[in-house]
């Protein structure tokens, strides 16, 4: 809840980069002085600190440093999620990972990365995209087949061209694999108890699912294509 009240209102981004460093202003006694708020600086206890206040110049370049650590944050971020997802109890009764707690968790989880997604820079978002397609086209586990898919639609509802094109052949080509190798072809009456040989099949189509949320003509451009 912290990260998600934290983010739904600024941008998540690395501003010390080259493409985002503005110029260095040259200070003259008259800019010098006028940068610095010639209003006495007061603490909240009353006293006035001993320390000079700093120039607008100074401020922005603390801030604009301070957001050096947010590339480690996010890749931090996205590792813990999913050690966390693939800690999650073997589906059980209707095909559920746990019980209510889990369930709360993982819903708060998905809303969490779906305002994270909104707030990252484009430079950051390409990153923890590519990092979730690896993750999903090297690991299949039955734990996390919905938590997975999920979060590739978080991605879809930000940028639903760049997810789709990236999800959409990984996922055709290992659907029609599975289907030509007799994924699907056992007959069954339950909806909540997958056959266990039809688990890489439903992996690709969780991920299909979500990167097919909200995607809109993006779907038959690159169908087209």
């Amino acid at each position: 809840m912290f990260i998600i009240l934290a983010i739904s209102t600024v941008k998540v981004g690395d501003l010390t980069g080259p493409e985002m460093r503005v110029p260095t202003r040259v200070a003259t006694p008259d800019t010098a002085m006028g940068d610095i708020d010639s209003r006495p600086q007061v603490l909240l206890n009353g006293e006035v600190p001993s320390e000079p206040a700093l120039s607008k110049h100074e401020e922005d370049a603390l801030v604009r440093e301070s957001t050096a650590a947010m590339p480690d944050w996010t890749a931090k971020f996205f590792r813990q999620l999913l050690n966390f997802f693939e800690n999650l109890p073997e589906p059980g009764k209707n095909n559920r990972a746990g019980g209510k707690v889990e369930e709360q968790l993982i819903a708060m989880c998905v809303t969490c990365v779906e305002y994270l997604c909104t707030a990252m820079s484009e430079e950051l978002f390409d990153t923890n995209l590519k990092r979730l397609f690896d993750y999903a086209a090297s690991t299949v586990r039955t734990n996390t087949v919905k938590s997975v898919g999920a979060l590739v639609g978080c991605f879809t509802r930000s940028n639903a061209t760049k997810t789709f094109d990236l999800f959409f052949p990984l996922c055709a080509r290992n659907i029609r694999a599975e289907l030509a190798g007799g994924a699907s072809s056992v007959r069954t009456t339950s909806t909540s108890n997958p056959e266990s040989g039809d688990l890489v099949l439903h992996w690709y189509c969780s991920l299909l699912i979500g990167a097919c949320s909200h995607v809109g003509e993006s779907v038959r451009s690159t169908v087209e294509t």
